[in-house]
């Protein structure tokens, strides 16, 4: 029999209004039952529960630690397996097409010890995708025949991977464990480890596969969260209908326990010079520490990486930061990440980004950490009291430095009212964290965890402390420069999976000695006491729903109108103590020239290294910032409780509106140097370079890397402190104020910083131009920048231009149809296959004058299929099959993906930030904010017919005299295989262009029409009789759409091709 436990006082944050229940199946799968029926206050009748999201989670206590030494990786290709059918449910896309068709999203994630599954789709359809989603677990069809496919698909996301250097040096970490280790384990899984190895072994990876799932995706190791809104018996009904019936197997869970010293190996400890694939500079210091999960409540780790990537004075990073050394610092201690928390040991990993001079002086910065670890010991056996200081930014303040007891008081009180106070997840994230954290705590635990401090423990904290030593310090360099350096070095090495070129070596003994007997300087100490902590949030009654209004507008405020605009809106729906603004300052001096550009990101680096330790303190609080320059001005964001707004708002300002602090030429020199690698990767993989060369041929304010890496060259630090001058002379200053806030505070916080400016105002803000594109198509072709990336990528961009509401709504209508057969069309065998790819609306609004389209983008490894003939298949998909599709599908489908964008306009906001960002996008991007968008859109959703939306398609998309379109395509360097990672050229600054054949036009029209429309059946319900109805006679020809390019536009060089583009004139409002 099963078990229920009834309501479950499971500890949660005031604002979660949730009710759950926890209960057992009789196969032993454990399931959180959460109900939101009654949770949510909505008074605007527009909206209602129906159209609220419901989500599920499935976690199974098994991942690639488990997988066979025969075939790494196969956890990972189970994963994709899962998802192609089950015996119920036969058809490969029944689960993910049906959900895509539904408005809903899914995901699945292979970690080292736990695998988790999971969806969220409208309320109305969850049990439809329920259904399909179990029988997963019940009985995949994992057909044999869908091996190839799947395969292709890991392969592919492991060259994406390969070339991402975060990935890789976290499996390098991994690679350094001693033999037999599950760490060792290659857990992403490639064509070599899964097909090839496996083949010349004689090994059955089909077999295995079957054998896995079997002995590893049982009932009782598997934990399941559902929220929905919906009653508890209702909610139990499901999941004892669908989930009851996973099979519940006798083999015993993976005991890795043996493994607890795994990393105490010769090869761990040591000095590790590693050749990154992109233009970085960081140190990493890896310890391996027993295993602490069972130590949550102590959250040794938040405590110790807290401490240890602290950035407020006494740092650290503070220390590094006066040095030259260093610019950002962190750790990760999430209790459910791997590879940090393990079963049977613990990994506490600093990271620490350096700079130039840093790199140089990596053994200096060790001293630093280890005097700070030797500081922590200190402190931890102190009795001493805490000592008042002064503050540093305001000398006339003062501060009380922490000792280690008051430091924990302290990070108690954060912990709890942060937690008490957060904002909730949206039903997908709640749902993902509940069913994987109900694998590791007790069920009561399993939304405080990874949140609250109940049992400080110094003791703890210390025994670990006294193990992170020199001796046992594993650390990781990695350098652009060990590209060269190293070329030639007889001691490089190269990891097997990744092709990672390493050196290791042992650490000098004199460098050891003097990390083990140095002393900490008096400049290093504990954090000080916490000037914005909020221990009892004051909240205010909910206001009356109402749309932001200009309180600018009012009588009374004619001074503050000639700056700009105070939009208000109190929080009239949830009971938060939370606080939101933002105020954009705009000058014409911002921005048009590379100068500016780069003037602007410069500033923008100082400035954040400037405010980074009071910001710092603030996040510590719960507090959040973030600035920026965004529609042509200087955005300032800010949020946090209601208590201590003001305080955090009013410092941050002061020190943005202070002297700028550049003290030293190689102060100066490491800004640049960040700002240089900012650009660098903008061109570091085949999508980026891809997505720059669009915003440079879409946008005003886009400018060449090459040209901007020489115009940084000649500025100066006077340059920085001149164009800062410039533009607080004269200011359009628009602010909106939203949450657990009055109209009085809100005016009090625009007069503020009006006054604290002291700026000249500007009435108004003129928008940026509009790109103009006459019809036609316009191709170029680069080479992929990174030699060791084996990837290639096509962009297919059709412009619609500057469009209406109704236009824009028809726009998204679109892409919402196709995406889903864009994806299956992708990987269908007939056609690529191993590619994958988004099909998404875009809109280019970053200068606040937004055109629109559609974009087809994919990225497929190269030595496969020429970038031609992927342009043709991309090509045939907007010109032949999309058509058809809307044309084909039934009314019942049309209205059915119809009704559900109604839905999501519909949607209840999950928290304040909802509607906040929806607001922040109509006041910030659009001249005349239209806060009724949402009703305006459901409006057109109701009136649009298939025939009205199939006519716009044609007549902008597929019309060859007047469909606008941009061809960018990035072929790769490589063959598809790459030896090694040592590249020559790490960071380039113009991407090749190559010329493109002459035959170009004739391959990609082969490509396109070689492809059979029988294809289209099995993308989407179809009706051929009714697409061919409704399509216009001109574009159809025996049974076929088939489509004669014109001569397109060859961009032979991009860069005179863009000077000599068109610009509509932006407004000034």
């Amino acid at each position: 029999m099963g078990v229920d436990t009834g309501d479950h006082a499971v500890e949660r944050s005031h604002l979660d209004t949730k009710c759950y229940r926890y209960i057992q199946l009789k196969n032993g799968l454990l399931a959180v039952l959460m109900s939101t029926i009654d949770s949510v206050k909505e008074n605007n009748e527009v909206f209602n529960n129906s159209d609220e999201r419901s989500a599920v989670a499935l976690c199974v206590g098994s991942g690639s630690f488990s997988d066979p030494d025969e075939a790494p990786g196969l956890s990972h290709l189970l994963e994709h397996m899962l998802f192609q059918g089950s015996k119920k449910y036969t058809n490969e896309t029944d689960f993910s097409s049906y959900v895509r068709a539904c408005g809903g999203t899914y995901n699945a994630v292979t970690g080292q010890e736990r695998s988790l599954y999971a969806f969220d789709v409208k309320t109305t359809h969850f049990e439809d995708c329920l259904s399909r989603f179990s029988q997963f677990f019940v009985a995949p069809l994992m057909a044999k025949s869908k091996m190839d496919q799947e395969l292709a698909t890991v392969q592919c996301e492991y060259e994406q991977a390969a070339s991402d250097d975060s990935l890789r040096l976290e499996h390098f970490v991994g690679s350094l464990a001693a033999p037999g280790s599950p760490f060792k384990k290659f857990m992403y899984g490639n064509k070599e480890s899964l097909e090839l190895i496996p083949k010349r072994a004689g090994v059955d990876v089909y077999a295995l596969l079957r054998k896995h799932w079997e002995t590893n995706f049982s009932a009782h190791r598997m934990t399941l969260a559902i929220q929905s809104h919906a009653s508890f018996d209702e909610l139990e009904s499901l999941a004892r209908t669908h989930f009851e019936a996973i099979p519940k197997r006798n083999y015993p869970q993976p005991d890795y326990s043996s493994f607890s010293k795994c990393f105490e190996t010769p090869t761990f400890a040591r000095l590790h010079k590693v050749c990154p694939v992109k233009y970085m500079e960081t140190l990493q210091l890896v310890w391996s520490l027993p295993r602490l999960q069972q130590s949550y409540e102590s959250k040794p780790l938040a405590i110790l990486g807290g401490l240890l990537a602290d950035e407020g004075e006494g740092s650290i990073l503070h220390t590094l930061r006066s040095m030259n050394f260093a610019t950002e610092i962190y750790v990760f201690n999430n209790l459910t990440s791997t590879p940090v928390h393990s079963s049977f040991c613990t990994l506490l990993c600093l990271c620490i980004k350096l700079s130039k001079l840093g790199s140089k002086h990596w053994d200096q910065v060790c001293q630093v950490v280890f005097d700070y670890i030797k500081l922590l010991q200190n402190s931890i056996q102190s009795k001493a009291d805490p000592i008042q200081t002064k503050d540093a930014h305001n000398p006339r303040q003062k501060r009380t430095q922490n000792n280690f007891a008051s430091y924990l008081e302290e990070r108690q009180v954060i912990y709890e009212s942060t937690f008490l106070y957060g904002e909730p997840e949206v039903a997908l994230q709640c749902c993902m964290a509940v069913a994987e954290l109900m694998q590791l705590v007790p069920i009561e635990s399993v939304c405080s965890a990874p949140h609250i401090l109940k049992k400080p423990d110094p003791d703890l904290y210390l025994r670990l402390l006294k193990q992170m030593t020199p001796r046992s310090v594993c650390i990781v360099h990695a350098s652009s420069d060990f590209v060269r350096l190293l070329d030639r070095d007889p001691q490089l090495q190269q990891e097997p999976w990744f092709k990672i070129m390493y050196k290791s070596e042992d650490i000098a003994p004199a460098t050891l000695k003097t990390w083990e007997m140095s002393q900490p300087s008096d400049s290093l100490h504990l954090p000080l006491q916490n000037l914005f902590i909020t221990k009892n949030a004051l909240i205010m009654p909910l206001g009356e729903p109402k749309d932001p209004r200009d309180l600018n507008l009012e009588p009374g405020a004619e001074n503050r109108r000639r700056y700009g605009h105070l939009w208000y809106q109190r929080n009239s729906k949830y009971e938060t103590g939370k606080t939101i603004m933002f105020v954009h300052l705009w000058s014409p001096q911002m921005s048009g020239t590379p100068e500016t550009f780069l003037l602007q990101r410069l500033l923008l680096f100082v400035l954040e290294q400037h405010l980074r330790e009071v910001a710092y303190e603030g996040e510590v609080a719960s507090m959040w910032h973030s600035l920026k320059f965004s529609v042509n001005g200087l955005l300032i964001e800010v949020s946090g409780f209601s208590g201590k707004f003001f305080l955090f708002y009013s410092t941050l300002l002061r020190l943005i509106l202070e002297k700028l602090p550049i003290l030293s030429d190689a102060q100066f020199n490491m800004y640049k140097d960040s700002v240089k690698q900012t650009l660098f990767s903008l061109l570091a993989d085949p999508s980026s370079v891809s997505r720059f060369v669009c915003g440079y041929l879409l946008q005003k304010d886009s400018y060449r890397i090459e040209q901007l890496t020489q115009c940084l060259q000649k500025l100066s630090t006077a340059d920085v402190f001149a164009f800062k001058q410039h533009i607080f002379m004269r200011l359009h200053i628009s602010a909106y104020v939203y949450g657990n806030v009055t109209e009085k505070e809100a005016v009090g916080l625009y007069q503020y910083t009006i006054e604290k400016i002291g700026a000249l105002p500007l009435r108004q803000r003129k928008f940026s131009d509009t790109v103009i594109y006459e019809p036609g198509a316009y191709q170029l072709r680069l080479l992929n920048s990174n030699l060791t990336d084996v990837n290639m990528c096509v962009a297919n961009v059709l412009v619609l231009g500057r469009a209406d509401l109704r236009h824009a709504v028809l726009n998204e209508l679109c892409a919402n149809i196709l995406r889903g057969p864009a994806i299956a069309y992708l990987r269908a065998k007939e056609v690529l296959q191993n590619a994958s790819g988004t099909l998404s609306p875009w809109t280019y609004d970053n200068d606040g004058n937004s055109h629109e389209g559609l974009t087809f983008l994919t990225v497929i490894p190269s030595g496969y299929f020429s970038v031609d003939a992927v342009s043709g298949v991309l090509d045939a998909f907007f010109y032949r099959f999309a058509p058809l599709i809307i044309a084909g599908m039934s009314d019942k489908e049309f209205r059915h993906i119809v009704g559900d964008m109604i839905s999501m306009e519909r949607r209840i906001d999950a928290n304040i930030w909802t509607e906040y960002d929806r607001n922040r996008q109509e006041i910030l991007y659009n001249e005349i904010p239209l806060f009724s968008r949402r009703e305006l859109k459901i409006k057109v959703l109701k009136e649009v017919t298939q025939e009205e939306l199939l006519e716009f398609y044609v007549s902008e998309y597929v019309d060859q005299a007047r469909v606008k379109s941009l061809i960018v395509q990035i072929d790769s360097r490589t063959d598809g295989h790459v030896e090694n990672t040592m590249q020559k050229h790490v960071s380039v600054t113009r991407p090749e262009q190559i010329p493109v054949p002459s035959d170009s036009p004739q391959s990609r029209e082969k490509s396109c029409n070689e492809l059979p429309i029988s294809l289209i059946s099995s993308l989407l319900l179809y009706d051929p009789k009714m697409a061919k109805k409704r399509i216009n006679p001109k574009y159809w020809k025996d049974d076929d759409l088939h489509v004669r390019f014109g001569r397109p536009t060859m961009i032979k060089d991009v860069e005179s091709f863009r000077n000599k583009l068109k610009f509509e004139q932006g407004k000034a409002v």
